[in-house]
């Protein structure tokens, strides 16, 4: 199934901070922005065909990148925008008073952002690599 480019946007309930999601037909990925500056990135998932080989060891400063087999489990989300309903929830870390984004693909939860994280977590990163890093319960409630 094609993916359809597109861009989505959420606003921190109070702050700076946005979570914008961005499928530009090939890859998504889903950044953290801080007033206009991007503060955390992560992959979110491969629209076409993913590539046996990393991209960025071919092309480095070539991104967005595609994430390998090797990084990325097996996947068919098929057209990600529009066809499924994606939603950002918001919290706030206790201890270091900086927002979590959690983004749900159709009800579950699919990434983790929050402010330095570079790259985020994601539930398709097979392991950690430089575009994801496998999302775990144990960083549920504390950022790196």
């Amino acid at each position: 199934m094609a993916s359809t480019s597109g861009l989505l946007e959420w606003a921190f309930p109070s702050g700076p901070f946005r979570l914008v999601v961005e499928d530009n037909g090939r890859v998504g990925y889903a950044y953290l922005l801080k007033g206009g500056s991007i503060c955390a990135d992560v992959w979110l998932w491969n629209s076409i065909e993913t590539p046996l080989d990393p991209q960025w060891l071919r092309s480095p400063g070539g991104g967005p990148y595609l994430n390998s087999a090797s990084f990325a489990v097996p996947h068919s989300l098929g057209a990600v925008l529009p066809d499924r309903r994606l939603e950002v929830q918001w919290s706030t870390h206790v201890e270091k008073d900086i927002p979590i984004a959690q983004l749900l693909v159709d009800g579950s939860l699919h990434a983790r952002l929050w402010e330095g994280a570079k790259p985020g977590e994601c539930r398709l990163a097979r392991k950690a690599g430089p575009l994801a890093h496998p999302l775990t319960d144990r960083r549920s409630t504390a950022p790196g």
